[in-house]
């Protein structure tokens, strides 16, 4: 290891974030040596295979608070799809699937391969909350195999039946606390929907729908026992997770680079306790 270090080199500045990223794609690229060496000494090679000497600066891109360039940004909502429910921290679920917090407004995303390999806004699959967390951040569940073209051109086609939400809950969502927990925490859930209904219904007839806090230690292992709990039913077995995270605003210094951004933004959806 003696000959590891070299000063020949030409220098190249990274700020710690551009040098951590750097060394970050080798080692996801498998490159041990490369990574090795760059981490320990800074040497890299570049995508023509010309070696370099990183040089971290500490205050690149480093702006004072009275400086006249400032970047505000304004993020309005976080959104995230996933076959798994991603939450590092506890999840308030709602105790039985109801109306009122669907998807149905267009987020201009779709989902490919339904029907005759249509694509198909996701606010017209049929979805509902699960729950909350952090601040303003939820979790919908979607059912793309319940879309049709039928469905699909009615007037509200991302709401569940009454049947399916019941399948969901009972054959599913239930099944799979008890799996994982104890008698005790599935004892919390209501045996079936129209119990809870009838618990929650206030004298105007209105109902106050409860919701129940799953801890985070059940969270990773809860969709694929959903699934399994569920898989007996096919129109019900393939479904996917979506969060969303609304409302923020958030205010930053950054330089005029498009990689010091992401790094922000990185930074931004890291704080919205997403599993990253």
């Amino acid at each position: 290891m003696a000959d590891l270090f070299t000063t020949h080199l030409t220098r190249v500045t990274h700020s710690p974030s551009e040098f951590t990223a750097r060394c970050n794609e080798m080692y996801r690229a498998e490159e041990y040596d490369e990574f090795i060496r760059c981490a320990l000494t800074g040497e890299y090679k570049d995508e023509d295979g010309f070696s370099h000497q990183a040089f971290i600066d500490l205050n690149k891109n480093y702006l004072l608070d009275d400086d006249d360039l400032c970047i505000h940004r304004d993020y309005d909502s976080a959104l995230g799809f996933s076959q798994e429910i991603l939450v590092n921290g506890p999840l308030s679920v709602c105790s039985v699937p109801h109306t009122g917090c669907e998807l149905a407004d267009n987020i201009h995303l779709e989902y490919p391969g339904l029907g005759d390999g249509n694509s198909v806004p996701y606010h017209k699959i049929p979805n509902f909350q699960l729950g909350t967390y952090g601040p303003r951040c939820s979790i919908n569940v979607f059912f793309p195999e319940l879309w049709s073209k039928e469905r699909g051109h009615g007037s509200r086609p991302h709401i569940l039946t009454q049947r399916e939400r019941d399948l969901w809950y009972r054959q599913g969502f239930r099944r799979a606390i008890r799996a994982l927990g104890t008698d005790l925490i599935a004892s919390e859930f209501p045996a079936t929907l129209e119990t809870e209904t009838e618990r929650g219904r206030k004298r105007n007839g209105h109902i106050a729908w409860g919701t129940k806090i799953v801890d985070k230690r059940y969270l990773p292992l809860l969709a694929d026992q959903i699934r399994h709990e569920i898989s007996s039913n096919g129109d019900l077995r393939i479904w996917l997770i979506h969060r969303s995270c609304d409302g923020y605003y958030y205010y930053y210094y950054h330089f005029l680079f498009r990689f010091e951004a992401e790094v922000q933004l990185l930074l931004l959806v890291s704080s919205t306790t997403f599993e990253l």
